[in-house]
């Protein structure tokens, strides 16, 4: 639609901001590599707001912080325990405590990133900060999980080199087909819900801008809210508008009373995005 164009057109002479050189640094919504680790969490700051992905953000980096160390404390045990107490030098008994050793350090680096991401959102007051925050470090939201991944499959591994020690080889043969098996549907899973809400969060910032560059046109005194005649006097003038919006003029004053929720007379920004955003 050209009006939203036109909508958009006067942010290009701006003069570059913290947020948008980091955009331009870290190649932000780059077309040849799609996304990247940590991209959706940038998507997430156009949809939510900053200081809404902050939060979710800080959410996801404790869940994975809190099993991370119960993953490390349960890697550490395993050290001292299981094998090693019947076959110190065997070849399976060293795989094992190397497996075991690097689930216990892939776990412990997942707890201390999410511990360390978290204390540095926390420190930041402005929502403008926060903004650049997640842009900037965008390639490291995604660190505290790599790490977890790492250390659930090395403590896999490591209990089946435990049970190749400690049983004949037919039961560690079945136990590997099936942790083998596990490991595969587990990633499977994971890629499948990855791309699907990646895809959806995707669709979700375009029909943002859309909307935004929509607000910005229908406010003509650019006081940041919009009011019933000129919601009224946009989609009248511009039948296009209307469409895309999916408001007729006979429907106007009825939508415009659904979307003003305070029932102030004014439609702002957040009011405006989740009515037509559904």
């Amino acid at each position: 639609i050209a009006h939203l164009r036109e909508a958009r057109g006067g942010a290009a002479s701006e003069p570059p901001t913290p947020i948008s050189r980091a955009l331009a640094k870290r190649g932000a919504f780059d077309d040849e590599d799609g996304f990247d680790d940590g991209s959706q969490w940038v998507d997430m700051v156009m949809v939510t707001g900053p200081r809404d992905a902050a939060e979710r953000l800080k959410s996801y980096w404790t869940s994975i912080g809190v099993t991370g160390a119960l993953l490390c404390s349960m890697a550490f045990g395993g050290l001292f325990i299981g094998p090693l107490e019947h076959d110190q030098h065997g070849t399976w008994a060293e795989l094992y405590v190397i497996a075991m050793g690097a689930s216990f350090l892939c776990s412990l680096a997942a707890t201390i990133m999410a511990t360390l991401l978290h204390s540095r959102v926390n420190e930041l007051p402005r929502d403008l900060d926060i903004k650049w925050f997640i842009i900037e470090f965008a390639d490291y939201h995604m660190m505290p999980t790599r790490f977890f991944q790492a250390g659930c499959a090395f403590i896999v591994l490591a209990v089946l080199f435990g049970i190749h020690t400690l049983y004949p080889l037919r039961t560690s043969l079945v136990l590997w087909c099936l942790g083998g098996a596990l490991l595969v549907v587990c990633a499977l899973a994971y890629l499948t819900m990855q791309s699907k809400t990646r895809t959806r969060l995707s669709r979700a910032i375009s029909n943002t801008q859309s909307l935004r560059a929509v607000f910005k046109k229908v406010d003509q005194d650019r006081g940041g809210t919009i009011d019933f005649d000129e919601l009224r006097a946009a989609l009248e003038a511009d039948p296009t508008l209307a469409k895309f919006l999916g408001v007729t003029a006979k429907q106007i004053e009825k939508v415009f009373d659904r979307i003003d929720d305070d029932g102030g007379g004014e439609i702002t920004w957040e009011e405006f995005k989740i009515y037509f955003g559904r």
